[in-house]
């Protein structure tokens, strides 16, 4: 049903764009680790990492190449509708996937409902002293809401338990559970709630 009215809304809208995606590599994560695309649409991975990273195609189909810290790649993907899994070849517990749509339902459909819970946005970001964190939620429920550096290890929690439906906002100072400042550096925020697979998105905080 939600395919027919993305369909329908093409329709009445018109010709359509090939839009361009971006994926962060922060943690030794992809960040969004799930897209969804339309054919034509362009995905740029850049890596903020120390070490080097890949987008590889499960079925290595497709490659990045080895990405430096601060390098970006750029791939178009055309073809059917299809759902593509790929891996870092240099860090192969590293997982990412995104689908390839009808023509047009690449991205955020106007007018259709937030599925599942999701970060919505970080601003400032980069940010000194502090970051303000907002995440919807379809339904009430448990969530839990961190901060991690680049190595994967938790440095703060921001939010833990029971959240209503709708937009919330949570501030971060950059300090870490023991209220001492954190360095500048890359960070991660990692939402786990119910309804979503575990959504992360990086924070740059500057001194």
């Amino acid at each position: 049903m939600l395919r027919l009215l993305m369909l329908v809304l093409l329709w009445m809208v018109g010709p359509v764009v090939a839009a361009e995606f971006q994926v962060d590599i922060v943690g030794f994560v992809y960040s969004p680790s799930s897209l969804i695309i339309a054919p034509g649409d362009t995905i740029t991975w850049t890596n903020q990492d120390v070490a080097p990273h890949t987008a590889t195609a499960d079925d290595e189909s497709w490659d990045t190449g080895i990405l430096q810290q601060g390098e970006s790649a750029s791939l178009v993907f055309g073809g059917s509708e299809r759902v593509e899994s790929y891996f870092c070849a240099v860090h192969p517990s590293m997982k990412a996937s995104f689908e390839v749509g009808p023509l047009g339902v690449g991205g955020d459909a106007p007018g259709l409902p937030t599925v599942g819970s999701r970060i919505s946005s970080i601003a400032p970001n980069p940010f000194n002293p502090h970051t303000t964190i907002s995440f919807s939620l379809d339904r009430s429920q448990t969530v839990r809401l961190a901060i991690h550096d680049v190595r994967g290890r938790r440095v703060s929690s921001l939010a833990d338990g029971k959240f209503a439906t709708g937009e919330h906002a949570v501030v971060w100072d950059g300090l870490d559970g023991a209220g001492r400042a954190l360095p500048s550096g890359s960070y991660v925020a990692v939402l786990e709630s119910e309804t979503a697979a575990r959504q992360t998105s990086p924070l740059l905080l500057l001194k």
